[in-house]
């Protein structure tokens, strides 16, 4: 597995939505790139404090527009 790969399936990684073998190769390639590590730990990082933000609402007009942007359907 290789630093592209890695990046491939680094949210997959971060939500433990990664099993078995695959698994087995992202955490080697982390044990010796110091590059990827660095990009786990700052993913891992930004999902915690995302967790802390209290929610609030998002105007209806903004989140349709965000919709629209990344294509998403309600």
């Amino acid at each position: 597995m290789n630093c592209l790969d890695v990046m491939g399936r680094l949210s997959d990684y971060i939500d433990q939505e990664v099993a078995g073998e695959v698994c087995k190769e992202l955490e080697a390639h982390l044990a010796t790139c110091p590059h990827c590590r660095i990009e786990v730990n700052t993913l891992r990082r930004t999902v915690e404090l995302y967790h802390r933000i209290p929610s609030s609402h998002v105007p209806g007009e903004v989140e349709e527009r965000l919709f629209k942007v990344l294509n998403l359907r309600r």
